[in-house]
């Protein structure tokens, strides 16, 4: 059975920067291979919207031979990744019926499907750096055009426009960040202002440090687990790990293990 290990934005491991580690979903690849699994684990931009990035994800599916066989795979997605599996399979995308019939579910976790207001910040400012900073925009392009597909507006274009796949089962999880993981130093715990002012309109003040609990659910809701949005898949950035990625304190590879045995019940 195949499992595809879609990363988030960005793919840290995909910079070209030796600082950051070079697995994105710690210990998970080889953790679903001892149980059986075939696990991928594609590369796609680090940065960009679901559009580029999923037709770089086609390219590197098919190269890599997922789809040489019958039989369908199942992809679980970080952050933004979940978006790039939508518009993949999504009968709006070129190929995305054709792709469509060669998987059987994608599962999200804390992915932003309806934005995340650390987009509605940023994106505007990033914007203007990059234009006062070339160099920026030639080491990483695409980053600002990435971040501003992001915004709450952003995805409500898309949810608008890029529509399910019929025969794809969805299923997603949110993280939760707790008072004791900020008080631990979670890095996340910086970001939870915006969080609380989005709740005033949203609705939802839950969030991983990254995606509110009301922006990750999508389809079939999993429901949520204790993690900031690195401890979902298995770093610890706060002083409690070694710098910048340290020991993790959610036991992530149970999450994995979960999602699996949900896979093996539903098949190919």
């Amino acid at each position: 059975m195949k499992i595809v290990l879609l990363p988030g934005f960005p793919d840290f491991t995909n910079l070209g920067v030796n600082f950051f580690p070079d697995e994105y979903f710690k210990g998970v690849p080889g953790m679903l291979r001892e149980r059986g699994f075939e696990v991928f684990t594609p590369k796609v931009g680090p940065f960009g919207t679901p559009e580029t990035r999923s037709g770089l994800l086609a390219t590197d599916l098919a190269d890599a031979g997922v789809f040489n066989d019958p039989g369908k795979a199942h992809i679980i997605a970080h952050s933004a990744g979940g978006l790039d599996a939508r518009y993949l399979v999504s009968p709006d995308a070129p190929n995305g019926a054709r792709l469509a019939s060669r998987i059987r579910s994608i599962t999200t976790i804390s992915t932003p499907h309806r934005g995340t207001p650390i987009a509605d910040v940023f994106s505007g400012a990033l914007t203007g750096v990059e234009n006062i900073v070339p160099a920026l925009q030639a080491k990483f392009p695409n980053l600002a055009e990435g971040v501003r597909g992001l915004t709450t507006r952003e995805m409500s274009q898309f949810n608008n426009h890029v529509h399910d796949a019929e025969e794809v089962e969805y299923f997603s999880y949110a993280g939760v960040l707790g008072a004791a993981r900020i008080l631990e130093g979670s890095v996340f715990g910086v970001t939870q202002p915006l969080f609380v002012l989005d709740g005033v309109k949203s609705g939802w003040v839950a969030n991983d440090g990254w995606v509110s609990v009301g922006s990750a659910q999508w389809r079939e809701f999993k429901g949520t687990v204790p993690a900031d949005h690195a401890e979902e898949i298995g770093y610890d950035l706060s002083p409690l790990g070694i710098f910048p990625f340290g020991a993790r304190t959610f036991p992530h590879l149970e999450l994995y293990a979960r999602i699996a045995a949900d896979i093996i019940s539903l098949g190919e």
